[in-house]
């Protein structure tokens, strides 16, 4: 049920649903039009700019160029893929696309940790020798990383 208003016309008072504006326009329609596009270019703006902020370069010797970067997916309460071969010095990359928290932790003598990875985060950890890990929160959850050698 909508409001009814009574606006001065030249012909005289007009009862009316809308509601105008100071200069006699029609109020609504065109300022929620105009509302809802500026906050979605607003939105569309500040998306951007957080994409363009990057990390930043790493301080340090130069990488090796010959090492290259491996993923492992955390989904279904599981690593994928369970065994991965990678050379020494290769990054491997532990992605958490599940529902629910994992982590990542050395099996044989916890010489690393991840921490608690939360849904969409990542990890990173660069393995020179072959490696057991399993997920701390979730002990069904295991995985190896075996290490080939490199042929220079």
């Amino acid at each position: 049920m909508s409001s009814l208003y009574t606006v001065r016309t030249p012909e005289g008072p007009k009862v009316t649903s809308y509601a105008y504006g100071r200069f006699g326009r029609r109020k609504g329609s065109w300022h929620r039009l105009a509302t809802l596009f500026a906050v979605c270019l607003t939105g569309v703006i500040l998306n951007g700019c957080a994409q363009q902020g990057g990390e930043s370069a790493p301080v340090g010797p130069e990488p090796n160029e010959s090492a290259k970067t491996d993923t492992v997916v955390m989904v279904d309460v599981a690593f994928h893929p369970e065994t991965l071969k990678v050379r020494a010095g290769d990054t491997v990359v532990f992605i958490n696309r599940d529902i629910v928290d994992h982590d990542v932790t050395d099996h044989d003598d916890d010489a690393y940790a991840s921490g608690t990875l939360k849904p969409g985060d990542v990890w990173k950890h660069v393995f020179e020798s072959d490696a057991n890990y399993y997920c701390s929160l979730h002990v069904i959850m295991e995985g190896r990383i075996e290490v080939v050698k490199n042929e220079d």
